[in-house]
């Protein structure tokens, strides 16, 4: 596989672990500072926690890292989704609440388009299967068959056909006939 995607610089583990760690102290700090006694001013904390734990176990578990980023780009877009709701308060202007939704909103937005490339880039470097590798699978999977067992499965499916053909012809005989002729009536 060639190299790791990027971006600055930073792994997609490190970018997720970093923003839920922002998301986190985002919610906590702008609660406070605003005396918020709503859950909702939360919110960010709420949708960090996952994103922290995604990149952390990313890292720590390599070979589970492939589910650990679709979880984290699935709560990036929750964050970018969360975020919407500030075209319904924009009118009120910028306060705590609807700028923590436009912060969710862009910040939301990038992670997902990050989470994306990076999950294109995986898909454009997987590593290529070689064609006998790819043989000898396909041959360790069928069970072995002789030539006759071959041949009798290809009359027997032929016959099947023509028996189909022949019951479908008889059948619109039946239901309506073939003929083909206009009333003046």
């Amino acid at each position: 596989m060639s190299e790791q995607f990027t971006v600055a610089g930073q792994s997609i583990p490190t970018i997720t672990t970093a923003y839920g760690g922002f998301l986190i102290l985002w919610g906590v700090v702008i609660s406070q500072i605003s005396d918020s006694n709503s859950i909702t001013s939360y919110f960010p904390s709420l949708l960090g926690i996952p994103l922290l734990i995604s990149g952390v176990m990313s890292t720590k578990i390599p070979e589970k890292r492939k589910l650990w980023m679709h979880i984290a780009a699935t709560f990036g877009l929750l964050c970018a989704l969360g975020g919407t709701r500030f075209f319904m308060v924009m009118g009120d202007g910028i306060n705590y609440a609807s700028g923590s939704q436009l912060m969710l909103l862009i910040t939301g937005s990038v992670y997902t388009y990050i989470c994306v490339q990076s999950f294109i880039h995986a898909r454009k470097n997987k590593p290529i299967e070689s064609t006998t590798d790819a043989s000898e699978k396909e041959t360790k999977n069928k069970p072995i068959e002789s030539k006759t067992d071959a041949s009798e499965k290809e009359t027997k499916n032929s016959t099947s056909v023509v028996q189909n053909i022949t019951y479908n012809i008889s059948d619109s005989v039946v239901s309506g006939g073939i003929e083909n002729r206009i009333d003046n009536n």
